[in-house]
């Protein structure tokens, strides 16, 4: 049973997140801590850490940790199964459609209008995982987490200014956070 659970979770969230991997993160969040309990907020912020420093599509990625975590090998297969099935027929419904009506401004307007709403939604996930991530929580009360604040800033400076690349940054946040 768990098995069609995990498969039917990232299904869905494959089926309705559109920009990438990114844009799909509130909803594997909705679905994995809120809905299904399967993890707390801070277990999903380290598995999306986890996702994004292995090679691949973070999204696959997610489900394969989260898959795992529930239910080892074949919750890993059940779950990834379920993340790529819905992109794979949409995409291949997509190509068949833009090919035939691609060239309609109808159309061009439709993705020019969704742009905004993908954005939006990295935003509220991003934002949510910065509270994870900059505010500890103890004794009832929530405090910032300066450490974690002052590394994401120096890290964000110097990526800026340096042109530092993700594997570069991904590697100096380890190093640092290791020593804080």
């Amino acid at each position: 049973m768990i098995y069609l659970l995990l498969f039917w979770s990232f299904f869905k969230v494959g089926c309705f997140s559109f920009g990438g991997g990114y844009a799909a993160l509130p909803l594997i969040q909705q679905q994995i801590v809120d809905g299904n309990m399967w993890m707390t907020a801070k277990n999903f912020a380290d598995v999306i850490a986890l996702a994004e420093i292995t090679p691949g599509p973070i999204f696959i990625n997610a489900a394969t940790f989260v898959g795992m975590k529930q239910a080892g090998f074949a919750g890993a297969v059940a779950a990834t199964l379920g993340s790529i099935t819905p992109s794979c027929l949409i995409s291949l419904l997509l190509a068949v459609l833009y090919i035939k009506f691609g060239n309609l401004r109808a159309v061009k307007t439709v993705l020019d209008y969704m742009k905004p709403a993908v954005i939006a939604a990295i935003a509220v996930f991003l934002a949510s995982l910065m509270k994870v991530v900059l505010v500890k929580y103890g004794a009832g009360a929530a405090r910032i987490n300066y450490a974690a604040v002052l590394l994401t800033a120096c890290l964000l400076a110097a990526g800026r200014k340096y042109r530092l690349s993700p594997i570069q940054t991904i590697l100096a946040a380890a190093v640092f956070g290791f020593i804080i």
